[in-house]
């Protein structure tokens, strides 16, 4: 039996139009930051980050576990996921709701299946105290979400929050929602910081990535 959990349009009606509000209110979200009189944004960093991993934190899959290409266990909780996500950072002259900046990111990912998966979010950025050289940063936002269907995997049983549309990105499923990230940054030498980050996709999945930011 298909269990519950995909909505599905042929004709762009109500849930296309959820979809677009979703854009909207993101767009809408970004320029409120960056036109905020006392918090004005001015670029100060930039990253990029190869995505490794993916742990998937329920044993449900929409997939039998055979159809993980790169698995890294029996259970295919452990999957090897190749990609590589890149983001820019506008820090704030002054803190706007506690957020020091704001960053534009994206991602692009072989999935557990070996197909497209990307990303991409708008995020506020809020900054712990830093502990020289280790610094920890949370990252939240509105983002967009899409893989190509897994409709041609044998076993496919979408069990998962995407949509699915024939008139707005055939091919692919999707979401809108909001997006988190949480960094781990090592000061290498001053303007360059190694980067570890966690991508919680709760209840679903956490991505890891390493890789590189450089400030001015």
């Amino acid at each position: 039996m298909r269990r519950a959990g995909r909505r599905r349009t042929t004709e762009g009606g109500r849930l296309n139009r959820r979809t677009w509000l979703g854009a909207i209110l993101g767009v809408g979200a970004l320029g409120g930051l960056q036109g905020f009189d006392p918090a004005p944004a001015s670029a100060d960093a930039f990253g990029a980050e190869a995505i490794l991993l993916t742990y998937h934190v329920q044993d449900q899959r929409d997939a039998p576990v055979e159809e993980y290409k790169r698995r890294l266990d029996d259970r295919g909780q452990w999957v090897f996921t190749p990609g590589i996500e890149v983001y820019y950072d506008w820090r704030f002259a002054e803190p706007l709701w506690k957020a020091r900046g704001i960053r534009a990111t994206a991602g692009w990912v072989r999935d557990s299946v070996d197909h497209l998966f990307g990303y991409v979010a708008v995020m506020g950025r809020w900054m712990l105290d830093d502990v020289e050289p280790l610094t920890v940063s949370l990252q939240a936002g509105p983002g967009f979400i899409y893989r190509e269907s897994w409709r041609d995997v044998p076993g496919y049983d979408p069990d998962n929050p995407l949509e699915e549309s024939d008139d707005f990105l055939p091919g692919y499923e999707y979401k809108f929602l909001p997006l988190g990230e949480i960094d781990f940054l090592y000061r290498f030498k001053p303007g360059v910081q190694g980067v570890w980050s966690i991508f919680p996709g709760f209840p679903f999945v956490i991505i890891q990535n390493l890789g590189l930011r450089w400030s001015w």
